[in-house]
């Protein structure tokens, strides 16, 4: 009879103690939960990326000499054919930086208004960012080889200003869905600052970071197409938190 009762006080000792170790679980539990899903691992480097996938542009730039070493140029219009079809509108410059009124002709070909006084050296630059002068061409210019030389061509991916408003805009008025559109997770939060000139032109966004919470960055200098179709370069950084 008593062995029957210390088997009974035995298995009565283990629920006991089952039901106490389940009653603290479910207690840890409800007051202390685990989070539900774990902050990703995010840099911002991958951000940058992201910000750059969407407000980054190509343009194309020739480098062009004008021959007029013998004053054969007598028109005040010049045809530069550039033997490959162009994206975008253009932007004309000479070696100064000054703007010349152009158009496009054809898809290859671009009018330029110049004369001796512009230099020998043309910057022909697509992008579609850019607003084309809207030169209106004279009809007896033609393409004369011997008066163009396209010396060289690149092209190079730029933080387009524009695109860059537009985000700040979306980062202020629908940050989430900004977020979402980067494929960024919920769990991370970033700003970024885009710095045109470092004297004006500052785009800037940012939130308060809570107390305790680490920030990591990526900065660079960057090409930049600003909104008046200028390429110049300039600053840019991406926090994470």
């Amino acid at each position: 009879m008593s062995m029957q009762k210390r088997g009974s006080s035995h298995i009565e000792m283990v629920i006991a103690f089952i039901l106490y170790i389940t009653t603290i679980s479910l207690a840890i539990y409800l007051f202390n939960p685990t989070p539900i899903a774990k902050k990703p691992d995010f840099s911002a480097q991958d951000v940058e990326g992201a910000l750059f996938a969407q407000a980054g542009i190509p343009v194309t730039t020739y480098e062009v000499m004008i021959n007029n070493t013998n004053g054969q140029i007598t028109s005040p219009q010049i045809l530069i054919d550039l033997n490959a079809d162009q994206i975008g509108q253009e932007r004309v410059v000479n070696a100064s930086g000054a703007v010349l009124n152009s158009s496009m002709q054809a898809h290859s070909q671009v009018s330029v208004a110049w004369d001796k006084d512009n230099g020998t050296l043309l910057y022909l630059s697509f992008g579609e960012d850019f607003q084309s002068p809207g030169l209106i061409k004279d009809s007896t210019v033609t393409v004369n080889e011997n008066f163009t030389y396209i010396l060289g061509k690149t092209t190079l991916l730029y933080i387009s200003e524009n695109k860059m408003l537009a985000s700040n805009n979306s980062y202020y008025n629908d940050y989430i869905g900004f977020k979402h559109s980067l494929h960024l997770s919920d769990f991370v939060d970033f700003g970024f600052t885009l710095y045109p000139s470092y004297t004006e032109g500052i785009i800037y966004a940012n939130r308060s970071v809570p107390n305790g919470i680490s920030v990591s960055s990526e900065s660079k200098v960057m090409p930049i197409q600003r909104s008046n179709g200028t390429l110049t370069y300039g600053g840019w950084e991406v926090k994470i938190w």
